[in-house]
């Protein structure tokens, strides 16, 4: 791949500025980066939190063009390191790494950093897994012109979600990415959406799982009509609330479904 306009943006969350100034390079990439205020809201434009600058306490985040990203890092290299349009086809643990050209380099240390569909991942780790489909497609894109936008903003809707912030040149980066629906399957807890040990959430969102499942269950059946569309790979989106059931003359409010 040679150097040029791609990608689109990029956020830059406070643990890519400290690795950044360890290179040297953060004050430039800074610059080239406009400052993110916003957050996560409801289809409604409700704020469901928010981030950067409007956070409590504020917290810096700089989203740049990838090109700019790309252009900044590679002017902090020494001449003549850069070898562009240079696709390796095998490597070995050895260091030696073939290329697509025939031609053929040997290194003390090589840096696999090929991405998703890495090439040296499979011939170094026979045994990995490899890549597994998490069920999201996503579009993304920079606007043409510079457009009006109040804030950086990830709106939550029913199985999909649209993401807008803006550039240094007033342009819009915008993404929207959303997840299939697998038809009258649920999954519920870890079988969905595990989670590390160390976030403590297993068991509690495993519970609000099954409170969420319970009220949709509890609805007519004529009421899920819409159940597929408002989930995300077959997990209940966390904002596709079903109504509340009527409640009985001197009984409490039902919780289940409520927030």
């Amino acid at each position: 791949m040679r150097p040029g306009e791609i990608g689109a943006g990029i956020s830059l969350w406070p643990n890519a500025p400290a690795a950044l100034e360890h290179l040297d390079v953060w004050p430039d990439v800074r610059g080239a980066g406009a400052m993110q205020v916003g957050g996560a809201r409801r289809p409604d434009g409700r704020w469901l939190n928010r981030i950067g600058a409007d956070a409590e306490p504020p917290v810096e985040i700089r989203l740049v063009h990838r090109a700019d990203l790309h252009a900044q890092l590679r002017a902090a290299l020494p001449d003549g390191v850069l070898i562009a349009g240079a696709e390796v086809s095998a490597v070995s643990p050895d260091g030696h790494v073939e290329l697509s050209d025939s031609r053929s380099e040997r290194a003390d240390l090589v840096v696999a950093a090929d991405g998703l569909n890495s090439t040296a991942r499979p011939q170094l780790f026979a045994d990995h897994p490899g890549v597994r489909y998490a069920g999201y497609t996503a579009w993304r894109g920079v606007t043409a012109a510079p457009f009006p936008l109040d804030a950086a903003a990830e709106t939550w809707g029913r199985g999909a979600e649209f993401g807008a912030t803006i550039l240094t040149t007033g342009n819009v980066y915008w993404f929207a990415p959303c997840r299939r629906s697998f038809g009258r399957v649920a999954l519920l807890g870890d079988a969905a959406h595990a989670m590390t040990p160390n976030l403590g959430q297993g068991a509690c969102l495993a519970l609000e799982d099954a409170v969420e499942l319970a009220a949709w269950s509890a609805l007519p059946q004529e009421s899920m009509t819409g159940f597929a569309s408002t989930t995300r790979g077959g997990v209940l989106a966390r904002n596709a609330w079903p109504p509340r059931p009527p409640v009985p003359p001197g009984s409490s409010s039902p919780k289940a479904g409520s927030r």
